[in-house]
């Protein structure tokens, strides 16, 4: 399970926010989501995520994850 309360996620969000920045309508695709930890971390970031895995235990492991959050995520 993705583990967002970590250091990791403060150093991915400052690349994040550095590198590809924040505003409206950033769109991000994430590729073999696994445990969903980018996809929930830019979602956090308003950034609208589309999430794919082709492998089922990616998506076992992202529902772990999910169950976990305090926000809402559809998929």
């Amino acid at each position: 399970m993705a583990d967002l309360t970590c250091r990791k996620k403060e150093a991915w969000e400052s690349l994040l926010i550095k590198y590809v920045g924040r505003g409206e309508n950033l769109q991000v695709l994430d590729v073999g989501t696994g445990d969903g930890f980018l996809a929930i971390l830019l979602a956090g970031l308003d950034y609208s995520v589309t999430a794919i895995d082709p492998l089922q235990i990616g998506w076992n492991k992202l529902g772990k994850t999910l169950r976990h959050q305090e926000r809402t995520y559809a998929f």
